[in-house]
């Protein structure tokens, strides 16, 4: 677990005595958080929360709707009616400039589209270290929203030089797979179709 008993900052400096500067102590006091809730797990036999090691989820009340769509297998966006237009990330009224309407709508989208562009990550960076190399994605759905997700793969290179395969997933059709990784939290993954 991580110590956060220490952490003060150094003026002349701005950082603090974990070697971290200050505005990450939050996001470390989070990662404490997590740990806790695993060590819990592991003591109730919850091996999914357990084996989970992955960044989560701390839902707002404007994306709130779409974790609960989530953990349900269902993917919910908000619509704008009078744009007639779904909108992702999640906010409480239209981003489009000529509408910009409070009045927002929850509605179930399909889970399929096409790879808009993506990247091979091999950086074993916490908490997907395990995971290298993996594959990030944005995803523009069916219904236009574009939205950034893991695309999941057995080999990313697909046994073949990347010079030779750099954009084969471009316009590739994917669709949703519901990934439970605790109890509480589903996470929105592709896989290609």
């Amino acid at each position: 677990m991580t110590d956060l008993s220490a952490g003060m900052t150094d003026l002349s400096t701005g950082m603090t005595d974990l070697d971290v500067p200050p505005h990450c102590l939050l996001s470390l006091s989070r990662l404490a958080f997590w740990d806790s809730v695993r060590a819990t797990a592991r003591k109730r036999g919850d091996n999914r929360m357990a084996d989970y090691t992955g960044a989560l989820p701390q839902p707002t009340p404007e994306s709130q709707p779409y974790w609960d769509g989530l953990k349900e297998h269902k993917l919910i966006l908000p619509y704008c009616p009078p744009c007639s237009a779904f909108h992702f990330y999640p906010r409480p009224f239209c981003p489009k400039p000529d509408c910009f309407n409070w009045e927002i709508d929850w509605r179930e989208v399909s889970g399929k589209g096409k790879v808009h562009t993506y990247v091979i990550s091999h950086l074993p960076i916490p908490p997907m270290q395990d995971a290298a190399p993996y594959v990030i994605a944005v995803v523009e759905l069916d219904e236009g929203p574009r939205l950034m997700s893991n695309l999941i793969v057995d080999d990313p290179y697909d046994g073949k030089d990347l010079r030779e395969h750099g954009s084969h997933w471009v316009d590739a059709p994917v669709e949703i797979v519901f990934d439970d990784v605790t109890d509480e939290v589903t996470l929105p993954k592709f896989r290609l179709v």
